[in-house]
C-alpha cells in the first residue's frame, strides 16, 4: 500500500476515532431503545434455495412431507449493525403515516389500524412501503444475512432457540392461531440476540434481491401464522415481486453503526 493511504487512513482516524468510540461503545450497550445490536464477526449461513411466496403460504395444512436434508452452511463475516427487537407494529406505522401522510394498509378503516391491535405486527405492506418508512425512522431494512446471523445467532441453528420446532415459542400454522399476535407474545422464542419474532408470526421484507434469473423479487425471511414449521426455519428463503402485499408480511428495521463501517472499510483497505 502506498505512503498516501497510509495518509488518510491516518488523518480518516484522527478524526473519526472519537465519535466511532463513542458510537460503538453505545452499540456494545444497547443503548438505541428498542434495537438488539448484533456483534461484528462470522456465522453459519444456510446455502438454501429460494422459493415462492405464493408456494409457502398457500394450504400449508395439506404439506407435512418430510424435510430433505440441509445444504451445507456457508461460513460468512458481517460487520456490527443494530436490529429491530420486534417486528414495526401497527402503532409504530401509524406514528409514521401522521407524519408523512403515506397511504395506510389496505385493511385499515379510516386511516386507523383495527381497534386493540396497537402492538400487532402492520401487515399489507409492500417493499416500497417499508423502505420509506425505514428511511423516516433513520433507518434501513436488514440484508438477508443480517436477518438470519439476528436470529440464528454463529451457530446457525433451525430456529431462535434451537434446532427442533417448539410450537410453544412461536406463532406459525401448527399454533392454531391462524392470525398475527403481538409482537412480544413469545419471549421464549427470542434469538440468541434477544430479537423476537424471527420464527414466525409474519414473514419479513429484507433488503436483498434475489439472484438471477430472480433479481427483480425481494428476498422475504421468516415464517409467519399463514406458513408451517418447514418454512419456518431460519436458512429459508422466500422471494416476492415488490408490490406483493398479505396478511401474513411485515418489517422490522436495521442501523449500522458509524463505527463498524469506518472499521471495515479500514480493513479493506489494508487488505
Amino acid at each position: 500500500m502506498g505512503k498516501r493511504w497510509w495518509i488518510i487512513i491516518a488523518i480518516t482516524l484522527i478524526i473519526m476515532l472519537p465519535l466511532s468510540m463513542y458510537i460503538y461503545l453505545k452499540a456494545k450497550t444497547g443503548k438505541i431503545e428498542g434495537m438488539a445490536y448484533i456483534s461484528s464477526g462470522e456465522f453459519l449461513k444456510g446455502g438454501e434455495r429460494a422459493r415462492s411466496i405464493n408456494k409457502v403460504m398457500r394450504y400449508p395444512e395439506k404439506r407435512g412431507a418430510l424435510w430433505p436434508e440441509a445444504p451445507p452452511k456457508l461460513r460468512t463475516f458481517l460487520s456490527g449493525f443494530y436490529i429491530d427487537k420486534y417486528e414495526i407494529t401497527n402503532g409504530q406505522y401509524l406514528e409514521f403515516i401522521t407524519s408523512t401522510g403515506h397511504r395506510p394498509p389496505v385493511h385499515w378503516k379510516d386511516g386507523i389500524y383495527p381497534i386493540g391491535k396497537q402492538n400487532f405486527p402492520v401487515v399489507n405492506v409492500s417493499f416500497r412501503d417499508a423502505q420509506e418508512y425505514a428511511a423516516w425512522a433513520g433507518k434501513r431494512l436488514p440484508t438477508e444475512d443480517e436477518w438470519e446471523k439476528a436470529a440464528a445467532g454463529r451457530d446457525g441453528r433451525m430456529f431462535p432457540w434451537g434446532n427442533e420446532f417448539d410450537v410453544r415459542r412461536t406463532n406459525t400454522w401448527e399454533s392454531g392461531i391462524r392470525k398475527p399476535t403481538e409482537v412480544d407474545k413469545y419471549e421464549e422464542g427470542k434469538s440468541p440476540y434477544g430479537v423476537l419474532g424471527m420464527g414466525g408470526n409474519v414473514m419479513e421484507w429484507t433488503g436483498s434481491w434475489g439472484e438471477f434469473p430472480n433479481d427483480n423479487l425481494i428476498v422475504i425471511k421468516g415464517g409467519s401464522w399463514a406458513t408451517d414449521a418447514f418454512d419456518a426455519r431460519l436458512q429459508s428463503r422466500v422471494l416476492a415481486a415488490t408490490d406483493i402485499i398479505t396478511n401474513g408480511l411485515g418489517f422490522r428495521c436495521a442501523y449500522s453503526p458509524l463505527s463498524d463501517l469506518l472499521t471495515q472499510r479500514i480493513k479493506t483497505l489494508l487488505q
